[in-house]
């Protein structure tokens, strides 16, 4: 069972995934890690919540739709 608030936060990693387990910036996405990583984005607005390694969760289901992922089925199976 998961909990979500209304209007979270998705945290992304700074670099692209790959199977290197060496690379601790690939795997996590930890704010105090990732910050140390010079591809790290500061979210410097609030009313820009789509820029950075960190979004609000509206923003990133805004992103979804637009890419065409079907949201009430997303929900639908979360909740």
């Amino acid at each position: 069972k998961i909990y979500l608030y209304d209007e979270g936060l998705a945290r992304f990693a700074t670099e692209e995934y790959s199977k290197d387990i060496k690379s601790k910036f690939v795997h996590l996405t930890n704010y105090s890690i990732n910050k140390k990583n010079e591809k790290f984005v500061k979210n410097t607005s609030a009313n820009r919540d789509n820029t950075g390694s960190k979004w609000s969760l509206s923003a990133l289901c805004r992103q979804l739709a637009s890419l065409g992922v079907d949201m009430d089925l997303l929900w639908s199976r979360i909740y």
